[in-house]
């Protein structure tokens, strides 16, 4: 990517220094995001939460359950009357073992540890279940890209190089390759 710099002036465009806040705040959130799912998974072999809407015209749920190590996802019909809307619950767990759950008149595939359950009986009843690890492994590889991005180019900089990788040492002012000056790469 090539910075064209006016003569004289050495501070950065305002879109790059747009693109470089709006870099840092997604490389941060990563992390962020990675963190709160362990204290998720950690949580869920303590309380089980449900998370339902129900429909108020076709009686159907919508849930997420965090319970015991997995999050799962669910719709069905509800046998039961119940106000139409958002319900939120929590209950303890006296017992943190999980077993898979082949429902009654249903079958569940499996893939790696994430299983998928659909009912024979009703044909919008289905659930899928997914272990947190999963869900925690995309954000924990971008975090580890991301800080080996960081100190790749910390250690570029500390020995003279430019981030596109050119040695630096005989053009103080700037980069032949890119064409980025010195000021660029400091910030």
């Amino acid at each position: 990517m090539l910075h064209i710099v006016a003569k004289g002036n050495t501070s950065p465009s305002r879109s790059s220094t747009c693109r470089r806040w709006l870099n840092f705040f997604a490389t941060a959130s990563v992390p962020v995001f990675f963190i709160a799912i362990c204290l998720m998974w950690a949580r869920s072999f303590y309380v089980e939460d449900y998370l339902s809407h129900y429909s108020r015209t076709s009686r159907i749920f919508s849930s997420i359950v965090s319970e015991r190590g997995f999050l799962s996802v669910g719709r069905g019909p509800s046998g039961l009357v119940i106000a139409p809307g958002w319900d939120y619950r929590q209950e303890a767990i006296e017992t943190p073992l999980y077993r898979w759950w082949d429902g009654p008149g249903g079958q569940s595939k499996r893939l790696l540890a994430a299983e998928y359950w659909k009912s024979d009986i009703e044909d919008q009843q289905w659930m899928i279940r997914v272990p947190y690890w999963i869900i925690g492994l995309a954000p924990a590889i971008a975090s580890a890209l991301l800080f080996l991005r960081f100190l790749q180019k910390r250690r570029r900089r500390a020995s003279g190089m430019c981030e596109c990788g050119y040695d630096l040492r005989e053009s103080p002012t700037r980069c032949p390759e890119c064409g980025k000056t010195i000021a660029q790469l400091k910030c």
